[in-house]
């Protein structure tokens, strides 16, 4: 989602999709989280990716009983001889232009933001790579905290206002994949002709062309409500006359 790194250590990875990756398919758990599942996908690229080959994920720094923090992967590079630090967030921010200045890209239920997310992955999970309470756990996988680079996944999808026309430098034009808006504002909209789709969290990974199952607004109204009332702020996928499918959500606040 990010168009750039800010800070001095740390570089973007970037994902190159090799048609000789073979596919997912790994059957993963039911009730597994969402960040879960997209850590799956990218152990299952580092894994089979020819120029890299995976050394640890998940690796939890246990220190007098307490989890001090934990590293998500460590890899080689084969091509360039190096080893890397890999940290991943898999998360979805939607633009509010009248927010704060550290609070315009917020989670769809106002939890969580992009600015804050990023200052805690250097802050915390990026530092504890040189936390000396690490080096034991890191010496027993072979891991020198002084030649290890650090990179950041931040597969990201970004969502605007429906009627935003402005830009921002800082993130990434292709992360930008629908619109939101509040409930008066989708049930105003003309719906002649398009079908509906109320997603579960566990389907924002999808790509919506692959749907099958589309039904008439009103039969969703219900449950949209209810969510909202809720402060839960779903994503709805429309299907239009032309085939086109848009992303939507739509929020509480």
């Amino acid at each position: 989602i990010l168009a750039e790194v800010e800070h001095p250590t740390v570089a973007l990875f970037e994902m190159d999709l090799d048609p000789s990756i073979p596919s997912f398919e790994t059957i993963l758990p039911d009730g597994l989280v969402i960040g879960k599942c997209a850590e799956a996908y990218m152990k299952h690229y580092l894994v089979t990716h020819p120029d890299f080959d995976l050394i640890a994920d998940n690796v939890q720094v246990i220190v007098e009983g307490g989890t001090l923090g934990e590293f998500d992967f460590f890899y080689r590079d084969l091509k360039r001889q190096k080893t890397v630090h890999l940290e991943m967030a898999c998360k979805w921010y939607l633009l509010d232009p009248d927010a704060q200045q550290g609070e315009e890209w917020t989670g769809p239920n106002r939890r969580d933001y992009l600015a804050h997310k990023v200052k805690k992955l250097y802050d915390q999970q990026f530092a504890l790579l040189h936390d000396p309470r690490a080096l034991p756990l890191l010496k027993a996988i072979e891991i020198d905290p002084g030649t290890t680079e650090q990179q950041l996944a931040l597969p990201g999808f970004a969502f605007i206002p429906s009627s935003y026309e402005g830009s921002d430098p800082s993130i990434r034009p292709s992360a930008i994949i629908g619109t939101w808006c509040r409930i008066e504002e989708f049930l105003a909209r003309k719906d002649e002709g398009k079908r509906h789709y109320l997603c579960e969290r566990k389907e924002w990974l999808i790509d919506p062309m692959y749907n099958r199952t589309w039904h008439a607004r009103s039969s969703i109204d219900g449950e949209l409500t209810n969510q909202l009332q809720q402060k839960y702020s779903p994503m709805v996928w429309t299907l239009h006359p032309d085939g086109s499918v848009e992303r939507t959500f739509i929020v509480w606040w």
